[in-house]
C-alpha cells in the first residue's frame, strides 16, 4: 500500500513553473507569426481590393468618354454647318434661357499642370462632344421662301425624314450676329462665326403644306402620340432672318452635346447640355483627364500633329482626324512608403503628370485610347 501511494504522489505532481513558462512562450510566439500573417493578408487585401475599385473605375470612365468620341460629329460635318454658331433658346426651365453652343464634333478644353489645394495634380481638361441622332444621316432641306426670324413656318424643298419633336439647325454661311455677353442672345454685329439657328419641328402638315416645317411655341405630338411641350422654339423667335439659301438640317429626336470632366471629389463627370442636367458622376476616384487632337496638316490622310489647339474655321476642323485621351485613377489606399515612381506617361509620345511625394504613395492606373473621329473622316461635302 505504501509503494502505491508513492507511484500515485509521482504522477499527479503536474506542470512545473519552468515548463509552463515554456508553453506560454511557444504559443505567444505562435500567435504573434499569426497575428503577422493576418496583418499582411488584410493589408494585401486591401490594397488589392483599392487597385481593383481602381481599374474598374478607370475602365468604365474610360470607355463612356470613348464611346461618345466614336459617335462625334455624326450629321454635323458638312461644310455648310461645321464650326457655325448656333443659336437657341430653351423655354422648358424657368428661366427660360438663350444659350449658344458650336457645331463642331469635339472641343478640348485645356486644363494646366499648377498643383493647387483644389487641384492637387493640376487642372483636368474637358472633352465636350457633339453630334446627331436623326435616323437618315444627313437630312437636309433648302428654304424655298425667305423667313424673317419670326415666323415659325419654314418652306422646304424636300421634307424627308422629318419628324415632331426633331431638332433642327437652320444654316446660312454668313456672319451676322454675336452672342450679347449677359444674355446669349443674339446681337447685330460680327464675330467671325456663321450663324446658324436651333429649333423644334412641332408639325409637318400634309395637303397643300406639305412644304412646311413648323416650329411653334406649344406642344407637339412625340413619336409615342403623347402630348409634350416644345422646348427650343423661342414665341416671338430669335430673330435671325434667312434667304432662300439656307438649309435645314435635322439633328433627329435625341441630339447629343455631352461634356465630361472631373469635380473637386475626383469623381468623373457627364453633363449634358440638352437636357440642362446638372453634371453626373460616371466615375469615382479618377484625379487626372488629357486630351489632344490629331490632325492632317498635310492632306494625305494621315495625322501627322498632336495638340491642344481648337480649330476655328470648317477647312480647319476638316483637318481634325482623331483624338487620343487618358483617364486617371488612382487607388483609394495610402501606402506607408512611396509606390509610383513620377512623373506618369498618359500615353508614348505624350504628357506627363508629376506626382508629389505624399502623391506617390497610391497606386494609379492610366487608361489612354486613341480614337479616330470617322464621321470626319468619312467627312460629307
Amino acid at each position: 500500500m505504501r509503494k502505491s501511494s508513492k507511484n500515485h504522489r509521482k504522477f499527479s505532481n503536474g506542470f512545473t513553473l519552468i515548463e509552463l513558462m515554456i508553453g506560454l512562450t511557444i504559443a505567444l510566439v505562435f500567435l504573434l507569426i499569426v497575428g503577422v500573417i493576418f496583418t499582411n493578408a488584410n493589408q494585401q487585401k486591401s490594397t488589392t481590393s483599392s487597385g481593383a475599385d481602381a481599374q474598374t473605375s478607370g475602365a468604365l470612365g474610360s470607355h463612356m468618354v470613348e464611346r461618345d468620341l466614336r459617335m462625334a460629329g455624326y450629321g454635323i460635318n458638312i461644310s455648310d454647318l461645321l464650326a457655325c454658331e448656333i443659336y437657341a433658346y430653351d423655354e422648358t426651365i424657368s428661366p427660360a434661357r438663350n444659350f449658344t453652343m458650336m457645331a463642331v464634333p469635339v472641343i478640348i478644353t485645356k486644363g494646366n499642370t499648377t498643383q493647387t489645394s483644389t487641384n492637387p495634380y493640376g487642372t483636368p481638361d474637358t472633352i465636350a462632344i457633339s453630334y446627331a441622332t436623326s435616323d437618315t444621316g444627313f437630312s437636309l432641306a433648302q428654304l424655298t421662301s425667305a423667313n424673317n426670324g419670326g415666323n415659325a413656318n419654314y418652306k422646304v424643298s424636300n421634307r424627308f425624314g422629318f419628324h415632331e419633336g426633331d431638332i433642327i439647325v437652320v444654316v446660312e454661311p454668313v456672319d451676322r450676329y454675336t452672342p450679347d455677353a449677359t444674355t446669349g442672345a443674339p446681337t447685330l454685329g460680327a464675330n467671325g462665326i456663321n450663324d446658324c439657328v436651333l429649333s423644334q419641328v412641332t408639325g409637318v402638315p400634309g395637303g397643300g403644306n406639305s412644304d412646311n416645317i413648323i416650329h411653334n411655341s406649344g406642344n407637339y405630338t412625340d413619336a409615342s402620340g403623347k402630348n409634350v411641350p416644345a422646348q427650343y422654339n423661342k414665341p416671338s423667335g430669335l430673330g435671325i432672318s434667312f434667304t432662300t439659301n439656307a438649309k435645314i438640317f435635322n439633328f433627329g429626336s435625341g441630339p447629343v452635346n455631352v461634356t465630361y470632366g472631373i469635380n473637386t471629389k475626383s469623381e468623373l463627370t457627364r453633363q449634358e447640355s440638352f437636357s440642362n442636367t446638372a453634371a453626373q458622376a460616371v466615375a469615382d476616384n479618377i484625379i487626372m483627364l488629357r486630351a489632344y487632337y490629331g490632325r492632317d496638316t498635310n492632306g494625305d490622310g494621315t495625322v501627322d500633329s498632336w495638340n491642344q489647339t481648337t480649330p476655328t474655321t470648317s477647312a480647319d476642323w476638316k483637318t481634325v482626324l482623331a483624338v487620343q485621351f487618358a483617364v486617371v485613377a488612382r487607388s483609394q489606399k495610402k501606402e506607408a512608403t512611396a509606390v509610383t515612381s513620377s512623373p506618369i506617361t498618359l500615353w508614348s509620345g505624350g504628357p506627363t503628370l508629376t506626382l508629389s511625394a505624399d502623391q506617390q504613395k497610391y497606386r494609379y492606373k492610366v487608361f489612354s485610347s486613341l480614337v479616330a473621329l470617322r464621321n470626319m473622316i468619312w467627312s460629307g461635302s
